[in-house]
């Protein structure tokens, strides 16, 4: 009866975890949105009162998770070096083994998380300082993949922006040269030198 209270509690803690990571990847998903539809200020309080205390609460109910089946591994192996004599280097044996394939298995759902929600995290903060460089990883078929092809598309679509805003800003629509502020840019960043310019304003 204790062993399968344990087992219950351990499903219930999977369980938990798995619900954790969708709320978070959900918060993270608005976040990203955020960026780009009320800037990053607004971005950075949504990440502060939701996505940060979700990724926390994800990491230490992963934690929990493995302390968890740390503990399981461990009664067992106690459990089971009261046995025969004959079996006892066997079983212990096969116990060393399922603890390291459950810490392993605690290390890979924490890093398979953590690591690609990080990574997502650095590209939405150079998005929101203008640099649209940098590489974001290859698409995956699940909730990462869904965020980094949303960040994708909304740094395509801000850059695009940006763009238009800057050829409207330096050349003149109506002959499409560019205009008087493109000129006086460049003519301030001339070496000093003497001389005459004139100006023609055609109305």
């Amino acid at each position: 009866l204790e062993n399968a209270a344990k087992a219950s509690a351990l499903v219930g803690d999977v369980a938990e975890v798995r619900q954790l990571r969708n709320t978070y990847g959900d918060s993270f998903q608005m976040t990203v949105e955020l960026i780009e539809l009320s800037g990053p200020r607004s971005a950075q309080g949504h990440f502060e009162t939701h996505t940060e205390p979700a990724l926390k609460a994800l990491l230490v109910a992963t934690d929990r998770l493995a302390v968890a089946q740390q503990d399981a591994m461990q009664a067992e192996v106690e459990m089971l070096t009261t046995d025969a004599a004959a079996m006892q280097r066997r079983l212990v044996i096969i116990s060393m083994l399922a603890l390291v394939a459950g810490a392993a298995l605690a290390g890979m759902i924490a890093r398979s998380i953590v690591v690609p929600v990080n990574e997502a995290a650095e590209i939405a903060e150079s998005i929101a300082a203008g640099n649209y460089e940098r590489d974001i990883p290859p698409a995956r078929h699940d909730e990462i993949g869904s965020m980094l092809r949303a960040l994708a598309a909304m740094r395509e679509r801000i850059a695009q922006r940006e763009a238009h805003i800057t050829r409207l800003a330096y050349v003149d629509t109506l002959t499409d040269l560019p205009n008087r502020t493109r000129f006086v840019e460049r003519f301030e960043q001339l070496p000093s030198h003497s001389g005459a310019l004139l100006l023609l304003d055609i109305d």
